[in-house]
Protein backbone atom coordinates (compact mmCIF):
# COMPACT_ATOMS: atom_id res chain seq x y z
CA UNK A 1 0.00 0.00 0.00
CA UNK A 2 1.18 3.16 -0.93
CA UNK A 3 1.59 6.13 2.12
CA UNK A 4 0.83 8.72 0.27
CA UNK A 5 -1.27 10.05 -3.28
CA UNK A 6 2.04 11.65 -4.25
CA UNK A 7 3.42 8.23 -4.11
CA UNK A 8 0.39 6.36 -5.72
CA UNK A 9 0.97 8.87 -9.33
CA UNK A 10 4.46 8.19 -9.06
CA UNK A 11 3.89 4.42 -9.02
CA UNK A 12 1.46 4.92 -12.07
CA UNK A 13 3.97 6.94 -14.21
CA UNK A 14 6.45 4.34 -13.70
CA UNK A 15 3.99 1.54 -14.87
CA UNK A 16 3.49 3.95 -17.71
CA UNK A 17 6.66 4.57 -18.85
CA UNK A 18 7.67 0.77 -17.97
CA UNK A 19 4.57 -0.22 -20.62
CA UNK A 20 5.73 2.46 -23.22
CA UNK A 21 9.53 0.43 -23.58
CA UNK A 22 6.96 -2.87 -24.27
CA UNK A 23 5.23 -1.13 -27.11
CA UNK A 24 1.83 -1.40 -25.22
CA UNK A 25 -0.70 0.82 -25.33
CA UNK A 26 -0.29 2.76 -22.83
CA UNK A 27 -3.04 4.14 -20.66
CA UNK A 28 -3.59 7.92 -19.79
CA UNK A 29 -2.29 8.59 -16.28
CA UNK A 30 -6.19 8.25 -15.15
CA UNK A 31 -6.68 5.02 -16.63
CA UNK A 32 -3.35 4.44 -15.27
CA UNK A 33 -4.47 5.28 -11.57
CA UNK A 34 -8.01 3.63 -11.83
CA UNK A 35 -5.83 0.08 -12.97
CA UNK A 36 -3.97 0.72 -9.84
CA UNK A 37 -6.67 0.80 -7.93
CA UNK A 38 -8.20 -2.31 -9.36
CA UNK A 39 -5.00 -3.93 -8.83
CA UNK A 40 -5.37 -3.73 -5.03
CA UNK A 41 -8.37 -4.66 -5.22
CA UNK A 42 -10.94 -1.22 -5.26
CA UNK A 43 -13.28 -0.02 -7.88
CA UNK A 44 -11.99 2.86 -9.16
CA UNK A 45 -9.33 5.86 -8.15
CA UNK A 46 -11.80 7.80 -5.73
CA UNK A 47 -12.50 4.72 -3.57
CA UNK A 48 -8.34 3.62 -3.90
CA UNK A 49 -7.11 7.41 -3.02
CA UNK A 50 -9.17 7.45 0.13
CA UNK A 51 -7.92 4.76 1.21
CA UNK A 52 -4.54 5.72 1.45
CA UNK A 53 -5.51 8.72 3.08
CA UNK A 54 -7.52 6.82 5.64
CA UNK A 55 -10.89 7.49 4.91
CA UNK A 56 -12.40 4.12 3.89
CA UNK A 57 -12.48 1.42 6.41
CA UNK A 58 -12.20 -2.37 5.14
CA UNK A 59 -15.50 -3.19 6.64
CA UNK A 60 -18.59 -1.53 6.34
CA UNK A 61 -20.07 0.15 9.39
CA UNK A 62 -22.68 -2.36 11.37
CA UNK A 63 -26.30 -0.97 11.09
CA UNK A 64 -27.61 -0.25 14.00
CA UNK A 65 -30.81 -2.17 15.18
CA UNK A 66 -34.20 -0.56 14.35
CA UNK A 67 -37.88 -2.14 14.78
CA UNK A 68 -39.19 -3.95 11.45
CA UNK A 69 -41.89 -3.06 10.11
CA UNK A 70 -42.21 -5.82 7.33
CA UNK A 71 -46.37 -7.01 6.14
CA UNK A 72 -44.90 -10.63 4.96
CA UNK A 73 -42.80 -12.96 6.53
CA UNK A 74 -39.30 -13.15 6.61
CA UNK A 75 -37.41 -15.16 3.44
CA UNK A 76 -40.46 -13.95 0.98
CA UNK A 77 -39.42 -11.44 -1.71
CA UNK A 78 -42.15 -8.13 -1.91
CA UNK A 79 -41.89 -4.86 -2.56
CA UNK A 80 -40.48 -1.71 -0.61
CA UNK A 81 -42.74 0.98 1.29
CA UNK A 82 -41.92 3.86 3.72
CA UNK A 83 -44.22 3.44 6.76
CA UNK A 84 -46.56 5.68 5.55
CA UNK A 85 -47.12 3.80 2.43
CA UNK A 86 -45.55 5.50 -0.24
CA UNK A 87 -43.62 3.09 -2.80
CA UNK A 88 -40.07 2.88 -3.22
CA UNK A 89 -38.47 3.28 -6.75
CA UNK A 90 -34.77 2.60 -6.12
CA UNK A 91 -31.64 3.56 -4.17
CA UNK A 92 -29.64 6.70 -3.89
CA UNK A 93 -25.93 5.66 -5.81
CA UNK A 94 -23.21 7.39 -5.76
CA UNK A 95 -21.43 7.27 -9.23
CA UNK A 96 -18.16 8.61 -9.80
CA UNK A 97 -16.93 10.31 -13.39
CA UNK A 98 -14.43 12.37 -15.01
CA UNK A 99 -15.87 16.10 -16.30
CA UNK A 100 -12.99 16.62 -19.45
CA UNK A 101 -11.38 20.00 -19.34
CA UNK A 102 -9.94 22.03 -22.40
CA UNK A 103 -8.36 24.58 -20.14
CA UNK A 104 -8.90 26.85 -17.06
CA UNK A 105 -8.14 30.36 -16.44
CA UNK A 106 -7.79 31.98 -12.63
CA UNK A 107 -10.35 35.32 -11.82
CA UNK A 108 -9.14 38.38 -10.59
CA UNK A 109 -10.50 37.30 -7.03
CA UNK A 110 -8.33 34.00 -7.52
CA UNK A 111 -10.55 31.54 -8.00
CA UNK A 112 -10.38 29.01 -11.38
CA UNK A 113 -12.79 29.24 -13.75
CA UNK A 114 -13.06 25.99 -15.64
CA UNK A 115 -13.56 25.33 -19.44
CA UNK A 116 -15.29 22.09 -19.76
CA UNK A 117 -14.87 19.96 -22.97
CA UNK A 118 -18.45 18.99 -22.82
CA UNK A 119 -17.73 14.61 -22.37
CA UNK A 120 -17.53 13.54 -18.81
CA UNK A 121 -16.82 9.88 -18.60
CA UNK A 122 -18.69 8.21 -15.63
CA UNK A 123 -17.17 5.09 -14.27
CA UNK A 124 -20.28 2.26 -13.40
CA UNK A 125 -17.93 -0.01 -12.44
CA UNK A 126 -17.73 2.58 -9.44
CA UNK A 127 -21.32 2.90 -8.72
CA UNK A 128 -22.21 2.74 -4.89
CA UNK A 129 -25.45 2.57 -2.86
CA UNK A 130 -24.96 5.45 -0.42
CA UNK A 131 -25.66 4.56 3.44
CA UNK A 132 -26.44 6.78 6.54
CA UNK A 133 -24.35 6.96 9.37
CA UNK A 134 -25.41 3.67 10.77
CA UNK A 135 -24.63 1.97 7.53
CA UNK A 136 -28.22 1.47 6.67
CA UNK A 137 -29.11 2.04 2.85
CA UNK A 138 -30.86 5.25 1.85
CA UNK A 139 -33.59 4.35 -0.26
CA UNK A 140 -35.63 6.96 -2.82
CA UNK A 141 -39.39 7.25 -2.92
CA UNK A 142 -41.42 8.21 -5.81
CA UNK A 143 -41.05 11.90 -5.38
CA UNK A 144 -37.16 11.14 -5.25
CA UNK A 145 -37.23 11.71 -1.08
CA UNK A 146 -34.36 10.30 0.66
CA UNK A 147 -36.17 7.80 2.89
CA UNK A 148 -33.34 5.47 5.35
CA UNK A 149 -33.95 1.53 6.00
CA UNK A 150 -34.79 2.11 9.37
CA UNK A 151 -38.02 3.74 7.60
CA UNK A 152 -39.23 1.26 5.03
CA UNK A 153 -40.89 -2.40 4.87
CA UNK A 154 -41.70 -4.94 2.89
CA UNK A 155 -44.94 -5.33 1.37
CA UNK A 156 -46.43 -8.24 -0.62
CA UNK A 157 -45.96 -8.36 -4.48
CA UNK A 158 -49.06 -6.96 -5.32
CA UNK A 159 -49.08 -4.36 -2.98
CA UNK A 160 -49.38 -0.92 -4.67
CA UNK A 161 -50.10 2.54 -2.88
CA UNK A 162 -53.19 3.61 -2.34
CA UNK A 163 -53.31 7.19 -4.96
CA UNK A 164 -52.28 4.58 -7.57
CA UNK A 165 -55.11 1.89 -7.08
CA UNK A 166 -57.28 4.85 -7.41
CA UNK A 167 -56.14 6.18 -10.63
Amino acid sequence: MFESIKDAKQAAKVLREYLNTYSVKVPTQSETLHLLAQMHGLKNWQMFKAKIEGAVSQEPAEPAPYEINDQIPRGESGRLATLDGRMITGTLEKVYGNALLSGAHRNPDGTLELDYEGETKIWWDGQLSERDDGGRLIFLDEQCNEVPESEVMLMPEDWYPAEAAQA
